[in-house]
């Protein structure tokens, strides 16, 4: 709302001269530096007295919407109603997130802790199986993330990738389990997990 305010003063500063062309007149331009300084300093003022009449802090905390955890600077939803790969993604799309990328070993850690303790009804009963957003469906047995990144981090199951030894087909999509990442048919309906961004 401050910035908009700024910016409908600095409107309201400048001038059109028509028949220069200019905004502003060149010789005018020290004027409206010098006005703007000020509305910025205004803005300033207005900014702080309004933080200490409502109790706020000087910087806003990072938050998640309701329904969603944090860790670092990203806000996760532990969907439970098991979904396709495909479906999964969507579903965190329409949620503005994204299916989880996994970069360090401390968000997976995070991850899957929140699946043993806080919703034990996500877990599979054999390894917990949950999707994230890894897929090698673009070129065999090159591993990205739905955001188009490379992995930087994996843990891979002992074996995996293995694509189904040929036996349950493609293998191209990627699920987090208690003993590791493995590369499992898209078609199978697991939870899931998103991911999306703090906000202020």
């Amino acid at each position: 709302m401050l910035k908009g305010l700024l910016l409908i003063s600095v409107l309201l500063v400048a001038r059109t001269d028509v028949s220069s062309g200019f905004l502003v007149n060149p010789g005018d331009a020290s004027e409206l530096l010098a006005e703007f300084g000020q509305l910025k300093e205004a803005v300033s003022t207005l900014t702080n007295q309004v933080r200490s009449s409502c109790g706020c802090a000087s910087t806003l905390a990072p938050r998640c919407p309701d329904g969603w955890t944090m860790f670092d600077k990203s806000c996760y939803y532990f969907g439970v109603v098991p979904k396709t790969w495909q479906d999964a993604e969507v579903a965190c799309e329409r949620l503005s997130g994204h299916l989880a990328t996994v970069h360090s070993a401390e968000e997976e850690k995070f991850i899957l802790d929140y699946v043993k303790s806080e919703r034990r009804d996500l877990v599979d009963l054999s390894h917990g199986y949950t999707w994230i957003g890894g897929h090698d469906f673009l070129l065999e047995d090159k591993w990205m993330w739905i955001t188009d990144e490379h992995f930087n981090y994996t843990n891979w199951r002992a074996g995996n990738p293995n694509n189904g030894r040929g036996g349950n087909g493609n293998e191209d999509c990627l699920d987090v389990s208690l003993d590791g990442w493995n590369d499992n048919v898209c078609s199978s309906r697991l939870n899931y997990v998103c991911e999306r961004k703090t906000f202020y």
